[in-house]
């Protein structure tokens, strides 16, 4: 199976995070977003204002764009 998955009961303020990332880029995307979305979701300034629904646009967005960086 190429999905991945993320479970977080409390990312450290009361909220928590569940995800299932689909692998039809690969298992390689799916489990490298697994690993970076909370980190990533944390650091976003909406998150940390409590937008949460704009916060996981940008979230994804910015997994988007580091996925196309060689680093």
């Amino acid at each position: 199976m190429e999905d991945a998955h993320v479970g977080v009961v409390d990312l450290g303020d009361g909220n928590s995070f569940f995800g299932v990332f689909d692998g039809h880029g690969g298992p390689e995307v799916s489990d490298w977003v697994a690993s970076n979305i909370v980190e990533t979701l944390k650091a976003n300034e909406n998150y940390k204002k409590g937008d949460y629904k704009q916060a996981l646009k940008e979230t994804f967005l910015a997994l988007d764009e580091a996925m196309q960086t060689p680093e």
